[in-house]
């Protein structure tokens, strides 16, 4: 029995490592964005007419202050979406054995192209939020629902082994 609970322990470890990797690399971003460690320059960078347009009518420091704080929400919001994508990943990853591949592999392969294009979809979600946001009053309103943060994460179990003796269901 002890040796079946490090068996599932181990298997566990495989699978969430690699979950834990790409949640330091996108919290170190996000911590040092939240400590004003590094400047958010996804509107300069990819939109800068908008930018400029902001800037003049708003000032750089407010411009800044916003698109720190839509910057952060996306953050979470793409995290909690990127952890929803791997849950229905792990759901189904048993399958994989049963076409003889190796459902570690798939997993691993899945999970590191989703998260390549993570930063990429919380950039489109901060220009989008402020191509969308109408800046007629004096101060930088947005929609409150755009601007939600998800309230919690979940953990799940894997066991990549569904059907460890498939013989027996022949």
């Amino acid at each position: 029995m002890d040796g079946q609970h490090i068996e599932i322990r181990k298997t566990l470890n495989k699978y969430a490592d690699l979950i834990e990797q790409q949640r330091r690399i996108l919290f170190t971003k996000r911590e040092a964005l939240l400590g004003e460690l590094l400047r958010p320059t996804i509107l300069m960078t990819r939109v800068p007419a908008i930018y400029e347009q902001l800037c003049r009518r708003f000032g750089e420091k407010r411009v800044e202050e916003a698109e720190r704080f839509i910057t952060l929400v996306q953050i979470d919001n793409g995290w909690a979406d990127y952890l929803a994508y791997v849950s229905s990943v792990k759901e189904g990853i048993h399958l994989e054995s049963l076409s003889h591949k190796n459902p570690l592999h798939e997993y691993h392969r899945l999970i590191i192209n989703a998260f390549t294009t993570l930063e990429e979809r919380i950039e489109t979600a901060v220009v989008e939020l402020f191509l969308t946001t109408d800046f007629c009053s004096l101060k930088i309103n947005f929609h409150l629902e755009a601007l939600r943060v998800p309230s919690a994460t979940w953990t799940y179990m894997i066991n990549d082994s569904f059907f460890q003796n498939r013989i027996n269901l022949l």
